[in-house]
């Protein structure tokens, strides 16, 4: 997977591209960084940046590489000696064009950065002024990042005083250095436009976005909704089969129908104009996106969408994309939207609200467990786990007792967790109403529903789990033919999170095939420990994907096929 992010200095591209790395699991690939390592070796050596032959010698023996600092920040190092810091001067600003435009400088820089992009296992993203023009012309996304110039030197300057205008930090930066900085910002953007080697551009199936009246928040959003329909269109979403209605005794606390996850899953850093290039191969996907609306649609591969041309908007114009609520702030106790609890930690409901859930899995516990006498085996260290972590948990599914068990248990100890059911449900009233009190997220099946994930991926960061059942539906019989929809484990990957596989046996006695009415049935449960990523022993996105899909659903057959031997008759 390439992501390329072009546009001028200060659009925002280099924050973009760290979040996006961040959430999609890419490798972010720096490439403005390198030709201003480069130019911070001209400067450092006397050299005149308008000497062609002698830059291109000081590029050519220029060793760039990434690092990482104790903070998790990205760091660059020039020949070993860390200069993340010496390339972001307002002296690098004014001669890095100058250096970049040397044909023979960007030839050697687009050569090591295909280079790293080769090397890089999950894929990667990078911005800059020709990235997907020149260096990945074969991107599967590629998105042109424009704001007016006004905005970018205002989001510099408040950025040199110590702010970011980005991520929400104020420092107060006085209107002459943001004339100053608009100045410079005009210099640039003629000189990088102008040129005669890979001018900036945008490619011609670019998606243009325009951040100028946009939170970045926004603007990460629709680049990542890109990213999702283009590895959706690499790999169809299989969808589950479709689940029944409740039965009259489940119905007490219709649960819900988990279903299969699509795709993914917030680095926050300083608005700086960057420079050009990443590399790589696979077929680009061209995406039509209406910039007001956010919307992003798949289109033929062999009829790239032509990036449109930015419209006037008139000052007081806002985006159509309502700002999101603060996810830290708690809910009102009147006047929230569905929404509002689908993004919002359980912990912050009203308290109204978390008192009605209290009482709700309270009784139907009680109920449940005088009818059917359910019992959690082994449960002490997965409780602890859970207590510290936010997990996916997946499980074996025969009923819709299934969810209410863990549901219960888990509230009963303290930990927070959200069940997945399919959107179908909300056709009933009640459930429409009850689901978000509870802190379940309704997943459109069979689509890229970005909204699911974000919330499961926020929700995860939180230290809340999620409840998915991966079989998609409730399986009857052992003769049933079950498509397993490995979701989960890409959802688990893009928040880091463990998966902690899980299974019952019993609750397919509830109502066996052929029985018109439910009848009580014990029911065991048993947890497994815990899988981290890092304990699969693969490397690459896809490969640790697959190897915990697998992992974790032969986790479930394991445990549930010991349950039945130490229960017989338990199905």
């Amino acid at each position: 997977m390439i992501v390329a992010i072009d546009g001028p200095a200060g659009s925002g591209k280099s924050t973009v591209a760290h979040a996006i790395a961040e959430r999609c699991d890419l490798t972010f690939l720096d490439t403005g960084a390198m030709y201003r390592a480069v130019t911070v070796r001209c400067l450092a050596q006397g050299i005149d940046v308008s000497d062609a032959d002698a830059v291109t010698r000081a590029a050519q023996a220029c060793a760039i590489s990434f690092g990482r600092a104790e903070d998790g920040a990205q760091t660059v190092q020039l020949d070993g000696a860390d200069v993340t810091q010496a390339i972001r001067t307002p002296e690098v600003d004014a001669n890095v064009s100058a250096v970049a435009a040397v044909p023979a400088v960007r030839e050697e820089m687009v050569r090591q950065q295909r280079e790293l992009a080769a090397a890089s296992a999950t894929g990667v993203v990078a911005e800059g002024r020709d990235i997907g023009t020149v260096v990945f012309p074969q991107a599967q996304v590629k998105v042109f990042l424009t704001a007016s110039a006004e905005a970018r030197a205002r989001r510099r300057a408040v950025q040199r005083a110590g702010g970011d205008e980005a991520t929400g930090s104020q420092a107060n930066a006085s209107e002459e250095e943001v004339r100053a900085v608009l100045e410079a910002i005009e210099k640039r953007d003629a000189a990088d436009s102008s040129r005669e080697v890979a001018p900036l551009k945008p490619a011609d199936d670019a998606v243009l976005v325009d951040s100028s009246e946009l939170t970045l928040e926004q603007v990460v959003a629709r680049v990542e909704e890109l990213v999702v329909a283009a590895r959706q269109a690499e790999a169809p979403v299989e969808e589950p089969v479709a689940a029944e209605e409740p039965v009259a005794a489940e119905k007490a606390v219709a649960a819900e129908e988990p279903a299969s996850v699509v795709v993914p899953v917030s680095a926050e850093e300083p608005v700086l104009a960057e420079e050009p290039a990443p590399a790589d191969e696979p077929q680009p996907t061209a995406v039509a996106v209406d910039v007001q609306d956010a919307s992003a649609q798949p289109v033929e591969a062999a009829q790239p969408q032509k990036a449109p041309e930015p419209e006037a908007k008139p000052k007081d114009a806002k985006p159509k994309e309502s700002k999101p609520k603060d996810a830290d702030a708690p809910l009102k106790l009147w006047g929230n939207e569905r929404e509002d609890y689908f993004r919002t930690g359980m912990r912050d409901y009203p308290a109204p609200v978390r008192g009605m859930y209290h009482a709700l899995l309270g009784a139907v516990g009680g109920l449940s467990k005088l009818v059917f006498r359910w019992r959690i085996e082994n449960a002490e260290e997965a409780d602890a786990f859970l207590r510290e972590h936010g997990c996916v948990i997946v499980m074996n599914h025969c009923s819709l007792m299934d969810p209410v068990v863990m549901l219960v248990h888990l509230w009963s100890h303290g930990i927070r967790v959200r069940p997945v059911y399919k959107s179908e449900f909300e056709s009933n009233g009640f459930l429409h109403w009850v689901f978000p009190k509870i802190g379940a997220l309704p997943v459109e099946r069979g689509t890229a529903d970005m909204k699911m994930v974000r919330w499961c991926r926020a929700a995860l960061k939180r230290g809340e789990s999620i409840l998915i059942y991966p079989e998609g539906t409730r399986v009857r019989s052992d003769d049933e033919q079950v498509e397993i929809h490995g979701g989960f484990a890409l959802l688990a990957h893009t928040a880091k999170a463990p998966v902690i596989p899980c299974a019952i046996v019993g609750s397919r006695n509830i109502k066996p095939v052929g029985a018109k009415f439910p009848r009580p049935s014990k029911l065991y449960v048993r947890f497994g420990e815990p899988i981290e990523f890092a304990d699969l022993g693969v490397r690459g996105r896809k490969e640790q994907v697959k190897a915990m899909e697998e992992r974790a659903m032969a986790a479930v057959w394991e445990l549930r096929s010991k349950l039945r031997i130490d229960h017989p008759g338990k199905l």
